[in-house]
């Protein structure tokens, strides 16, 4: 009987290469994951563990999409390559356990998200199972008003910071009120005035002593 349709949770515990039993003998990597949550009403409950296989085709119009969800698992894929060939050639089977692969730290903390539809094959109803990886991997984002204000303060703070200062006053510079204030000069210590003092009365050209008087 399927399960019921709906958001799941598992972590990885085996990884297989294989090819598909159809006429065309699709390869693929396969994971296989043991799921024992489930998305109920907006949280996650306990679900009865079982075990779904999900296959990521390597023809050559899905190889580009299954390398990128290799590489969102965290996997390395030439020590995939490397592991599943020496298991091969040890026990016959291109399988290993999913511990002996290093994975990315959400995928062993919080589980991988697994996604189930149905499909109708006549009266058969088939399980449809997909990964979920964008929802689990990808970081919350902030929003971009936030952003537009951090810009908007650092381009405030760079203007400010590139005003000229305001000039320094010189120290010999006077200021209005001290050139008022600035002591008057004396007329006769101007240049080419005669000193103050008692008063030089100019002298008679007639005024002549009886000495100097020519016999």
């Amino acid at each position: 009987m399927p399960v019921n349709e709906g958001m799941y949770r598992g972590e990885p515990t085996l990884v297989r290469a294989g090819k598909s039993d159809t006429e065309k003998q699709s390869e693929y990597i396969a994971i296989v994951f043991e799921i024992d949550e489930m998305m109920d009403g907006g949280e996650w409950v306990f679900a009865e563990g079982f075990t779904r296989e999900i296959r990521l085709f390597i023809t050559d119009a899905a190889r580009p999409y299954t390398l990128d969800k290799l590489e969102a698992l965290g996997l390395d894929m030439d020590e995939l390559g490397r592991l599943l060939e020496a298991a091969a050639v040890k026990t016959g089977d291109m399988a290993i356990p999913a511990d002996a692969l290093k994975w990315a730290p959400w995928v062993t903390e919080e589980g991988v998200r697994l996604s189930c539809k149905h499909s109708q094959d006549g009266e058969k109803t088939r399980e449809n199972w997909q990964l979920e990886l964008t929802r689990v991997h990808q970081p919350s984002q902030c929003s971009a008003d936030i952003l537009r204000l951090l810009r908007a303060e650092w381009k405030t703070r760079q203007s400010a910071a590139k005003k000229p200062p305001a000039p320094a006053m010189p120290r010999s510079a006077k200021t209005p009120a001290q050139a008022d204030t600035k002591s008057a000069v004396r007329d006769d210590e101007l240049p080419g005035t005669t000193p103050t003092g008692d008063a030089q009365e100019p002298e008679d050209p007639n005024d002549v002593k009886d000495d100097d008087i020519p016999f």
